[in-house]
């Protein structure tokens, strides 16, 4: 039987995907004359950080105040050479600006049109119209807490790649079977890092100058994280991940029983059948070629069809340094559908309390639990 969460996901999907074409006839003009007012709808104000030669456009959407890992997350990147610009896509309170203004570069927030993209857009506008042209643009979003902890190597690592965009995770092609069709590739849409050659190209230029802003969640998907890769690599532009899907697998192929068994011991399924077979194979633990060929087959089942990241955060933060966490959970009509995220949060915690991964720093364990006690069961 089908879950009633995926029956009301699918339901949620064409209601966006009929007001995606609703809207598309008068999105040019809205486009049209919203540019035509920039950057006077953006209320700047100077941060207390100098202008260095890497620039973070930091987009957040914090309408209850300033969150103390938002904070963390500036200093981070200052640490790590990166000038934050914050864009907020909601009113700043004078006590938001205040706190943020001595962990940034500039603050601006912005009328919440386009959602994250059309956010990430005005930020891209803004360092052109002021002549900012840095070497390295770091794009990421709030709807992950980011680092966890104040030994994360993520910039470090993503800077040592060749590639011209790098991002955190990374989904490969995919084949559709329904429709014969084949999804791009692309980077999940929270953190992008673009090099100067990136930030050079017309295919940067052009992509930001003709994106097409909606304020249709579905439309901004697609033009957005779906569609950014793509015009990056028809571009000539080189796009990598800290993982995908396929590092996953072969770096587990090293790993030793003990590490799958904690793999699998802390998996995330929202699946009945996924999650049916992760304890079965647990129960079954044993040291052998057999044991661990059938725990990597296990995870090869499960990221084919689910986020690997979600699935299986001990891996990815032990093997790759990955160190984020999504804050969100699906929704329809106010009610969860789908609690993968949520259910990763819990095996991350669990994780730490047994020493396993690296514990956060304590404002964001509590951001993570006030998470927890406020997300609904799935109905």
């Amino acid at each position: 039987m089908i879950p009633a969460w995926k029956l009301r996901r699918e339901l949620d999907r064409l209601g966006q995907k009929a007001r995606s074409l609703a809207s598309y006839p008068i999105e040019g003009f809205v486009k049209r004359s919203y540019d035509r007012k920039f950057p006077d709808q953006l209320n700047i104000t100077q941060g207390e950080v100098p202008a260095l030669s890497k620039v973070a456009i930091f987009l957040i959407y914090q309408t209850d105040g300033i969150l103390e890992s938002t904070l963390h997350e500036c200093r981070h990147l200052i640490d790590k050479g990166f000038a934050p610009l914050i864009v907020s896509n909601c009113p700043l309170s004078e006590k938001d600006r205040l706190v943020l203004t001595p962990v940034s570069w500039m603050v601006t927030d912005r009328p919440n049109y386009g959602y994250d993209f059309g956010g990430y857009r005005d930020g891209v506008r803004l360092l052109d119209h002021i002549g900012q042209s840095p070497d390295a643009l770091l794009i990421l979003n709030d709807s992950i807490w980011f680092p966890l902890h104040g030994a994360s190597t993520v910039l470090d690592d993503l800077q040592s790649k060749a590639a011209n965009v790098t991002g955190i995770v990374y989904h490969e092609d995919i084949q559709r079977r329904s429709t014969f069709s084949v999804r791009k590739a692309f980077l999940e849409s929270y953190f992008f890092l673009f090099d100067k050659a990136a930030i050079s190209s017309d295919a940067f230029k052009t992509y930001w100058q003709d994106y097409r802003v909606s304020s249709n969640k579905l439309n901004a998907v697609y033009r957005g994280e779906r569609a950014l890769c793509d015009a990056m690599r028809s571009g000539g532009l080189t796009v990598e991940g800290l993982v995908d899907r396929a590092k996953l697998l072969k770096a587990l192929e090293t790993q030793d029983a003990a590490f799958l068994q904690k793999t699998l011991k802390y998996a995330a399924y929202t699946d009945a059948e996924f999650n049916a077979a992760g304890v079965d194979i647990l129960n079954r633990f044993s040291e052998t070629e057999d044991w661990i060929a059938e725990a990597i087959a296990h995870v090869a089942a499960v990221t084919k069809k689910r986020n690997m990241h979600a699935s299986f955060c001990y891996a990815t933060m032990s093997l790759f340094g990955v160190c984020s966490l999504k804050k969100s959970n699906g929704t329809f009509l106010k009610k969860t559908y789908g609690t993968l995220h949520a259910e990763t949060r819990n095996k991350y915690l669990s994780a730490v309390a047994a020493g396993d991964l690296t514990e956060p720093l304590s404002g964001i364990t509590a951001e993570i639990q006030a998470r927890q006690s406020a997300t609904p069961t799935t109905p």
